[in-house]
């Protein structure tokens, strides 16, 4: 049956191709691929079953029982998913761990229905190292360009703006998280193997467009909520020259309130538990304050509706916490600076760029 190479796998990627990944949810959510979908031919309890089968018989025994479980109306099952998900998705590929049993056995089933699906040689195993090989490369021979400033300085709004006139790849996306103590969102994190794979392949779709370009992030620290910034990437992120916005601390507060207060009661017990996480940071005294200041917000919303006084406690964590934090680590890795200006210049020399 018809195989692709990793390689011409991701061209394929890069022309908006989908993957249908057969691997078993449990394997799925340890790393998944860009552009792809998990539907399994075994789920995790029938895995489990063959893996104990196979460690106990062998692998004939433990194939024999593949074909015994998948079969009848979970065959039927499991086939229907996959047709209908390539009837809206017909450029599609099949992919396992390995490219073997379990995306073989999946291709012949579709075979069967009279549909020909390409299935990746190698499997997850050789894409996920492809992935890792190409943003290494990339760390260690290309140029980055680096927005930095202050926790507040509207950074990630400018990067957005940007997108349609410089390249740039949005690292708090990727890692839904907005990269501060603060900075849980909604959405879960992405598990750091699929964390990579996504920035690896961002990285590769602009290179795509243009072999040359020079890509903007936002500065970051090692650590983006629960997920890290691969080592050669993030050490050439820290060497790299950057651009420096210079925004008021009145500014910085603003953007605070504006993308970190909302009308809803939990968020002060959200960032109350923040707080309590940098206490060691902090001190005791620093951290009762705020633990105040926070519980007066609260109770001041929730009596008359009013947010204002989250003001009170933004200005004291950016002084007392982020701006420290910050000044220190800049000043420590000492960056060549390319352009640094308020908001509006910054924009505008980026856009020359």
């Amino acid at each position: 049956m018809n195989t692709i190479s990793t390689k011409l796998l991701i061209d394929k990627l890069l022309q908006n191709y989908k993957i249908i990944d057969v691997r078993a949810p449990i394997e799925f959510a340890q790393g998944e691929l860009p552009n792809s979908i998990n539907l399994p031919l075994l789920n995790d309890d029938e895995r489990a079953l063959i893996g104990t089968c196979y460690k106990k018989s062998g692998r004939e025994k433990a194939i024999e029982l593949g074909y015994q479980i998948v079969s009848g109306p979970n065959k039927d099952e499991k086939v229907m998913k996959w047709q209908e998900y390539l009837k809206y998705n017909p450029h599609s590929i099949i992919t396992c761990f390995r490219g073997g049993l379990r995306s073989q056995t999946s291709q012949k089933f579709l075979a069967e229905q009279g549909i020909e699906i390409l299935r990746v040689e190698k499997g997850y195993k050789e894409i996920r190292q492809f992935f890792t090989d190409e943003l290494n490369a990339y760390s260690e021979s290309q140029d980055f360009r680096v927005l930095t400033g202050k926790t507040g300085s509207g950074k990630t709004k400018v990067l957005k703006q940007l997108r349609t006139q410089h390249p740039a790849i949005d690292l708090e996306d990727l890692a839904k998280h907005k990269g501060s103590a603060f900075g849980a969102t909604n959405s879960p994190q992405p598990a750091q193997a699929s964390f990579e794979n996504n920035l690896s392949f961002e990285v590769l779709k602009h290179r795509a467009i243009n072999p040359k370009s020079i890509i903007l992030y936002e500065d970051e620290s090692r650590l983006i909520g629960r997920v890290h910034l691969p080592d050669q990437f993030f050490e050439k992120l820290r060497s790299s020259r950057v651009i420096k916005m210079n925004v008021s601390l009145e500014e910085r507060i603003e953007n605070i309130f504006s993308d970190y207060i909302f009308p809803e009661a939990p968020i002060f017990d959200k960032y109350l538990a923040a707080v309590s996480r940098i206490e060691k940071k902090l001190g005791g005294k620093r951290t009762s304050e705020l633990q105040q200041d926070l519980s007066f917000s609260k109770k001041q919303f929730q009596e008359q509706g009013l947010l204002v006084s989250n003001k009170i406690w933004i200005e004291k964590i950016l002084t007392w916490y982020y701006d420290p934090m910050y000044t220190y680590s800049f000043d420590k890795r000492n960056p060549l600076i390319e352009f640094e200006g308020c908001t509006k210049d910054v924009i505008n020399y980026l856009m020359s760029k």
